[in-house]
């Protein structure tokens, strides 16, 4: 059962012309992830927006664009500030981001922002998902009361399948 649901959460990444990369497997994690989250009624007729903010990660995210989540189409938005976030789903804080986590998660508290981050330490600062490399594997760790903060839900096949789930 647990190798189903990892093969579900990893097709997408199998689309993607350089298959295996780190940044494509980051952006196929979060479109599942997000596929996965139980989001407020208020959202469900809108339009998912999924925002980054590393450039490097365009090309990524734009191929998600236009897709379908449900009964949502999935925008995509490169962000340059904190103070951007409004209009946001999704946002996804790589190492490398510009941006302060710390802010970036302030400015998102007590919204339905999704947060997913590869940073070290993203959950013990109030993200929500943390992907982690264990070996040659991307794993992850969840904050259930964040995503619960946030008005926000994960599967339990989700939960079963993380690393560490915070609560």
């Amino acid at each position: 059962m647990k190798w189903n649901l990892w093969i579900l959460l990893l097709i997408p990444a199998l689309s993607y012309g350089e298959a295996g990369t780190d940044i494509n497997l980051q952006v196929a994690l979060s479109y599942n992830f997000a596929k996965f989250t139980q989001w407020p009624e208020s959202l469900a007729a809108e339009d998912l927006t999924f925002c980054y903010y590393n450039k490097d990660f365009a090309a990524g995210f734009q191929r998600l664009a236009g897709k379908k989540l449900a009964d949502s189409n999935i925008k995509i938005h490169h962000l340059t500030s904190e103070n951007d976030i409004n209009g946001c789903q999704l946002v996804y804080l790589d190492q490398k981001s510009p941006a302060s986590i710390q802010k970036v998660l302030l400015a998102a508290r007590d919204k339905s922002v999704l947060t997913i981050s590869d940073s070290k330490g993203f959950v013990g600062v109030g993200g929500m998902i943390e992907l982690v490399t264990v070996g040659n594997l991307m794993k992850f760790m969840i904050d259930q009361t964040q995503l619960k903060r946030a008005g926000l839900g994960m599967s339990a096949k989700v939960l079963k399948l993380a690393l560490e789930v915070k609560q």
